[in-house]
């Protein structure tokens, strides 16, 4: 694949669709099991992560196709709060990592073009990021290997942070 018929585009409020499709496949599914209704994603705990985007102080990029236009792929940063913590949640101040590729795109280095980039771009205040992460999700390892470490691990899901240097 050539990064070259791709480009990177800002997130922005008319794109809820297209993040309720994300937000969808953003859900780990392991080997062998079959896919939850679509209607799980309209869940209170999952719909925050996308509910009421704000450009102003949301960060999220996605991949678009050069010549088709279409979108298939995105990762986006997200501020929770004591009182409505994300399943990534370490503090307010450190926003979480949501990311997600549509499946017959996955496995061509998009999940790190995407994570670099918003790595690239943190404003100047925000030296941390979190997630969350199944222990047996295989992009666990391009976590890793992007330099997010293991805050902590409960139940087989790890709650992973990168720090800037």
């Amino acid at each position: 694949m050539s990064y070259s018929n791709y480009y990177l585009k800002s997130i922005e409020k008319g794109e809820l669709s297209f993040l309720e499709d994300m937000l969808f496949y953003a859900i780990y599914v392991g080997e062998g099991n079959s896919l939850p209704s679509r209607n799980i994603i309209y869940d209170p705990n999952l719909y925050k992560y996308i509910d009421k985007w704000d450009k102003n102080k949301d960060i999220g990029v996605m991949v678009v196709d050069e010549k088709t236009s279409k979108k298939f792929g995105a990762a986006w940063l997200r501020l929770f709060c004591q009182n409505n913590k994300g399943y990534g949640y370490i503090s307010g101040d450190i926003p979480e990592l949501s990311i997600a590729i549509y499946p017959e795109y996955r496995g061509n280095g998009l999940g790190t073009l995407l994570i670099n980039h918003l790595i690239n771009e943190l404003p100047a205040h925000i030296n941390s990021i979190s997630l969350s992460v199944d222990t047996q999700n295989p992009a666990k390892r391009l976590y890793e290997r992007l330099g997010f470490k293991d805050y902590s691990i409960n139940d087989g899901t790890a709650i992973m942070i990168f720090n800037k240097l």
